[in-house]
């Protein structure tokens, strides 16, 4: 796998020398700029950094140094999360495997370049690519410690303006001391000693003030200038150390290691068997997964199968069931007309018999009226003319209605 650049040619020169001299000016200038026109405009103040140009020269060489320190500060604390924050996943059981390298080096990549480009994530991608080139965890141990001095050098390469400002600013403060002696010697004059004696102390002075003015500013600047890239340099080697610590446990011991370098084909047998496991798994895998295609096909037509049969079950019951029904109201429509012509029969044998017994009475009348009279045989022939005329009534009404024996009655009554 091909790694992406870290930073670009125009970052790395902004980082270590365009950004530090623009901010180190920018401050210097705001630092003047109190001298002569805010409270720092004292007379002690102005001696030593406004009295002569080289002072000027190595305070603004201070800041610019300051400005580089500062970088690195912001550099250190910005490594910081990546310490706490990655985490190489761990295999899910036993040691991991040689080939699962490049996985864990996709999850480097797959980070914010922050964490990505930070001692801790470029020392753990530069072991990983070490093992996948590699093929084995072998040697990782010397390779680690081999990537540790790269960083140390680094470090101390990053210190390369904060080390050339260091050692020429006593240099500037010298040259300003050889300046101000010269200045102080060429000023000296015989005629102007004879005639005026205090005026060439005055200017003698004057040169000597330069002199050891510069030198001291320039060696007290350097010294405080040193003394901070003390402190940042012991805590940049400290995070280098930390480093160290979580990149060994992170790599070593992490992948499952077969035979050492006395004996190279136990690595090779090795491979061949891991190789062999993963094709059985693989065959195995695609087995299980033909087996549950399988399944789930079989299980679908059946499903289908049995949504069929019920459709085709419930079009039978449907239909049988619509034709009983139909019957049955049929039926029962036919039942109940029946029931209305038998109520209607009925209904003309109660009227019918209630003439009966209307008949009856008024033939009963008759025969007492009769019987009275000494008519008789009238009222007999009478009567059963009525008898025949009844009869012909009911038997149009109905034929299933019984019959009223009017002869048998008047026999009985004569008897």
């Amino acid at each position: 796998m091909t790694r992406p650049p870290e930073k670009s040619a125009l970052w790395a020169i902004l980082a270590g020398l365009g950004w530090p001299l623009f901010l180190g000016s920018w401050a210097c200038a705001m630092f003047y700029g109190l001298i002569f026109w805010g409270p720092l405009k004292t007379e002690l103040v102005l001696r030593y950094f406004a009295g002569f140009w080289i002072s000027e020269v190595a305070t603004w060489m201070f800041f610019v140094g300051l400005a580089s320190l500062g970088f690195k500060l912001v550099e250190i604390f910005t490594q910081e999360p990546a310490l706490r924050k990655i985490r190489l996943p761990l295999p899910e059981q036993g040691d991991q495997q040689v080939e699962e390298a490049g996985d864990l080096i996709d999850y480097l990549e797959s980070l914010p370049a922050r964490m990505r480009n930070s001692y801790f994530g470029r020392r753990l991608h530069d072991a990983l690519e070490y093992v996948e080139r590699k093929r084995s965890p072998q040697g990782v141990e010397e390779e680690l410690k081999y990537y540790a001095d790269n960083d140390a050098a680094r470090q101390q390469e990053s210190y390369a303006l904060v080390r050339i400002i260091t050692w020429a600013t006593p240099m500037l403060g010298f040259l300003g001391t050889v300046i101000g002696i010269t200045m102080a010697l060429g000023g000296l004059d015989a005629e102007k000693l004879d005639s005026n004696f205090q005026d060439a102390i005055s200017g003698l002075l004057s040169g000597l003030y330069v002199a050891f003015d510069t030198t001291a500013l320039a060696l007290s600047l350097s010294i405080l200038l040193m003394f901070v890239w003390f402190l940042i340099d012991r805590l940049e080697t400290q995070l280098l150390e930390r480093v160290d610590v979580r990149a060994n446990e992170e790599i070593v011991g992490r992948f499952a290691q077969i035979g050492s370098d006395r004996d190279p084909h136990l690595a090779s047998v090795e491979r061949m068997c891991v190789a062999v496991m993963r094709a059985t798994e693989q065959l195995m895998q695609r087995q299980n997964q033909l087996w549950q295609s399988t399944a789930e096909a079989v299980q679908q037509q059946w499903g289908e199968a049995i949504v069929q049969s019920g459709q085709r079950l419930q079009a039978s019951l449907s239909t049988v069931l619509a034709e009983s029904l139909d019957r049955n109201a049929a039926a029962i429509e036919a039942q109940q007309l029946s029931m209305v012509r038998q109520a209607d029969t009925l209904s003309q044998a109660v009227k019918a018999a209630g003439e009966v017994a209307g008949l009856e009475t008024a033939l009963n009348n008759n025969l007492n009226a009769l019987a009275g009279a000494k008519h008789f045989e009238e009222a007999v022939n009478t009567l059963t003319a009525a008898t025949h005329l009844l009869v012909g009534r009911l038997g149009q009404a109905t034929s299933s209605e019984r019959r009223v024996d009017l002869q048998s009655g008047q026999q009985e009554r004569a008897a």
